[in-house]
């Protein structure tokens, strides 16, 4: 854990469906841990390139900083792939799960929220305390409740949150998904009308879908 004071205070940081990693600014350096410096690379998906100088942690996330990145970004592949979390999206919200095993009921589980996001003006996933990610994993815990208490007046059944249309963003679920779904998600819900758009026009570099291959394709609901 991170004692300093100024570390526990909340700054800003975008929830990030497209970065692979988790990016702090130099300026944010002071509130991490464990740094170690050494010179890096940081691709982009347009296959560019920024520098990274050192390698640190904040809480339970593992991040690279850099002095050429101005905002925090906060990976979903990480969330999900590296922490085993799961997102779960609903009215302008994110929420960031921990699945928890019934210890009762070896075939039951339930939910715990780690950290929330709201979605603003910018059309971005701003984490409501980032302070969140400096509690161990380990200790957060869940109520049999928690699901329907933390996330939405609206019960959801575990099928639906785990298989739900475009709730649930897991590593394995890209086998579910259609190219526009697919690149939906990576852009953090941008219209489909607008995906098509700037898939058309060549402003979405780094895509990896043709606008011929997604033309017809639809979200679905």
């Amino acid at each position: 854990m991170i004692n300093s004071a100024v570390s526990k205070a909340h700054f800003d940081a975008i929830l990030d469906c497209g970065a692979s990693d988790i990016f702090f600014p130099a300026i944010h350096e002071d509130k991490t841990t464990d740094v170690i410096y050494q010179s890096g690379s940081i691709s982009l998906s347009d296959k560019s390139s920024v520098d990274s100088y050192a390698v640190a942690k904040y809480g339970m996330l593992e991040v690279t900083l850099s002095e050429q990145i101005f905002r925090v970004l906060i990976a979903t592949g990480y969330l999900t792939n590296v922490l085993d979390l799961y997102l779960f999206y609903i009215k302008k919200r994110a929420y960031i799960l921990k699945k928890i095993d019934d210890e009762e009921n070896p075939d039951d589980w339930y939910f715990a929220t780690v950290a929330t996001c709201t979605y603003r003006s910018d059309k971005l996933y701003h984490f409501d305390d980032i302070t969140k990610f400096l509690q161990p994993l380990d200790s957060i815990e869940a109520k049999k409740s928690s699901i329907n208490m933390t996330i939405s007046k609206i019960p959801y059944l575990k099928n639906e949150i785990l298989k739900g249309s475009g709730r649930i963003f897991h590593k394995h679920f890209r086998t579910f998904l259609n190219d526009l779904q697919w690149l939906h998600i990576r852009t953090c819900h941008t219209h489909q009308a607008k995906l098509k758009a700037m898939v058309r026009h060549g402003v979405c570099l780094g895509s990896g879908v043709t606008y011929d291959s997604i033309k017809n394709l639809e979200l679905g609901t």
